[in-house]
């Protein structure tokens, strides 16, 4: 059976009352995942909804003064784009629990749809619900490492979910992200893959890179360089100006610590000019910082 046909029996197997409602009085749901239409795609759905009409009812139920939407967003936005359009509607008494349930056979049996909302359904269950991973994998037909991905990306920086919900970052590249130690470098690494549009073997590539340069940086001497080190004669670091063994020099004029040290400040510089980019990108001020680093508001 087609998925829309799926749902609108669902519907239509539910009891309630016919009504005309004001699109505009009709709220979104709590999980709202059909969102990915193009406006083309919703103005062509309103002009053939005001030349033949409302084909199949809509399904609302009462919430305060207004309504609240459980199938049938595209209609409700298309009627939107009616003058004086009233939607029929079927208003039915369901609780939270129950409402949740039409959501997912609602959202999930249409494809494609956002993947971002599959973030806000897992943390839902988990939050709301009070559901275990092996409960929603048993209720709802998910792997356990499909519901672990998106609670893992549930976590992460709103920019890096925005990205996901704009369609400009796969889940997949967004997992990998992870395994970075901090938020800021999540967004920052977030935004360097959405705008290089890289594959998932690239990216694997550039944060393989990046950790194998982490881990030269900050790794101590072994045993036998440390040995090697006092055996060998001493010479002059031309940046910080102190003798030390000649083994412990990146380069004939500077040593390790000093490398390390440019190094630090050369990456903390361009990532700086990137977030300037970003920020000036999406018409936001800049940010001044402390010596330390420290934004001000």
């Amino acid at each position: 059976m087609p998925p829309k046909q799926k749902v609108d029996d669902l519907v239509n197997n539910m009891k309630g009352e016919l009504v005309y409602v004001d699109p505009w009085a009709i709220e979104d749901p709590p999980i709202l995942m059909h969102t990915s239409e193009t406006e083309s795609e919703l103005n062509g759905l309103a002009e053939s909804m005001g030349k033949v009409g409302q084909i199949n009812p809509i399904c609302i139920r009462k919430k305060g003064e207004h309504y609240q939407l459980i199938a049938g967003w595209r209609r409700r936005e298309a009627a939107k784009r009616l003058p004086n359009f009233q939607l029929q509607a079927k208003l039915v008494d369901i609780d939270d629990k129950n409402l949740k349930a039409i959501l997912l056979e609602e959202n999930l049996s249409r494809a494609p749809h956002n993947p971002y909302t599959e973030i806000m359904l897992v943390q839902s269950a988990i939050e709301d619900d009070k559901l275990s991973i092996s409960e929603m994998s048993k209720r709802f037909g998910w792997s356990d490492g499909w519901i672990r991905t998106r609670l893992e990306i549930g976590k992460m920086p709103e920019d890096v979910k925005k990205l996901i919900f704009e369609g400009k970052l796969q889940i997949g590249l967004a997992h990998l992200l992870a395994q970075l130690p901090s938020r800021d470098l999540q967004t920052r690494f977030a935004y360097d893959f959405a705008n290089g549009q890289y594959d998932m073997k690239t990216a694997q590539a550039i944060l393989k890179n990046y950790f194998e340069m982490q881990e030269r940086l900050q790794r101590p001497l072994s045993e036998s360089e440390t040995k090697k080190i006092f055996e060998m004669p001493l010479q002059k670091c031309q940046w910080c100006v102190e003798s030390k063994p000649i083994g412990d020099f990146t380069t004939v004029f500077m040593c390790n610590e000093c490398s390390r040290h440019i190094l630090y400040l050369w990456e903390k510089e361009r990532q700086e000019m990137k977030m300037m980019e970003i920020r000036a990108a999406r018409n936001l001020p800049p940010v001044a910082v402390t010596p330390d680093g420290v934004e001000l508001a």
